[in-house]
């Protein structure tokens, strides 16, 4: 009697742990599928290059500006110390920086630069055109871009994943028992029910979280060992039990 539970137990063991692992591994295939479609990884790409080439076109700017002004290519806007009242707010905010140099942008949505030199007690401002070229645009598209790259950083979907499948592997196992238990046809085997819920919870586990630690790393080897040896006092419960969960 004996030999033919444990034989229930392996096939019982077997019709219901396998097909868990297999969903499980095929499950987390096509997640991990899935967010390799996921356009973040390039869209973070893209957003960094954007800000690499905004910074580059405002310096060669900038420096193709000052190059003009100091061989006396381009008229400068003088701001005299005598009308200082009078001075834009951009201006006055530079002269009161104490700074010998600044770049602005300004015109239409920044389509234009301004290189202000101190000069005595005045400052003289300098003009160029970016060739059409608006950065607020570029600016708003950069921080739109990295903000979805921070706010897709902050959803570990995998993990998710991985929580909502051990929960869904608990109630199959613990809800039919418990409502068979409940119709008072036979006692509910509760040290069976618990030690065969952490085994497959962990074996679930071992298999979703190999796909990243490795299935020769010591973390999965040793949960599969964790595993053998549950399975294992399962079988010995179920024996000895008066109402096991195998008949």
């Amino acid at each position: 009697m004996s030999t033919l539970r444990t034989r229930l137990i392996l096939v019982f063991m077997a019709a219901t742990l396998a097909p868990l692992c297999l969903i499980g591994w095929l499950s987390v295939r096509l997640l991990n599928y899935s967010l390799a479609l996921a356009p973040t990884a390039e869209l973070d790409q893209v957003s960094r290059s954007l800000e690499k080439t905004g910074h580059e076109l405002i310096r060669r700017a900038s420096d193709s500006l000052k190059q003009d002004a100091a061989a006396g290519r381009v008229l400068p806007q003088a701001f005299p110390a005598a009308t200082r009242a009078n001075w834009p707010p951009a201006v006055q905010e530079f002269f009161s920086s104490g700074e010998t140099e600044n770049f602005i942008l300004t015109g239409h949505q920044g389509d234009r630069i301004e290189y202000l030199l101190r000069r005595g007690d005045g400052v003289a401002m300098y003009t160029a055109s970016l060739n059409g070229i608006s950065m607020q645009p570029l600016s708003d598209q950069y921080s739109g871009a990295r903000a979805l790259v921070a706010a897709a950083g902050t959803h570990d979907w995998r993990r998710g994943f991985t929580y909502t499948y051990l929960l869904l592997a608990a109630a199959i196992w613990l809800i039919p028992r418990g409502e068979r238990s409940g119709r008072g046809e036979r006692r509910f085997d509760i040290p069976g029910a618990l030690t065969i819920t952490v085994a497959t919870l962990l074996l679930v586990y071992t298999v979703v979280s190999a796909q990243q630690a490795g299935w020769g790393s010591a973390r999965t080897v040793g949960s599969f060992a964790a595993v053998a040896v549950l399975v294992w006092v399962f079988a010995l419960i179920e024996r000895r039990s008066r109402d096991p969960l195998v008949p």
